[in-house]
């Protein structure tokens, strides 16, 4: 019973260790200009479309491979295309209020090859 306990704190120790370790160097970096869009007031009836800055401050190029979404009423749009260093792009997102109502807090998981690893940015609104 002490060996299999010792067992899973060494295991437990070891996970929580390598999970601190820094980013790899000499990678992609993926950064965002702001992480959090405020829309303020929005009507039930206008669709948004926001656009959230992304660079890529690494060595090697930045390819995103897939944006999730916490809910159907956003739809975003990225370049399926490498994007080298020292560059910028946008990722897009249709914003459709109308299955909202009151404070909406919004998130999309921005999944890449980036070192920083999986990135998450989110829009709020008001929705009236």
């Amino acid at each position: 019973m002490k060996k299999t306990a010792l067992l899973i704190l060494l295991t437990i120790g070891s996970l929580l260790a390598h999970a601190q370790q820094p980013p790899a160097e000499g990678g992609a970096v993926l950064g965002f200009e702001t992480a959090k869009i405020d829309l303020g007031k929005v009507s039930k009836d206008e669709p948004k479309i926001i656009k959230f800055v992304y660079s890529n401050t690494g060595t090697k190029p930045l390819l995103i491979t897939n944006v999730d979404v916490s809910c159907g009423c956003i739809a975003p749009e990225w370049s399926k295309q490498p994007l080298l260093p020292d560059r910028q792009d946008a990722i897009t997102v249709r914003f459709d209020p109308r299955t909202k109502q009151g404070y909406t807090l919004l998130s999309l998981y921005v999944k890449s090859n980036s070192a920083n690893g999986l990135q998450i940015v989110r829009i709020q609104a008001e929705v009236e």
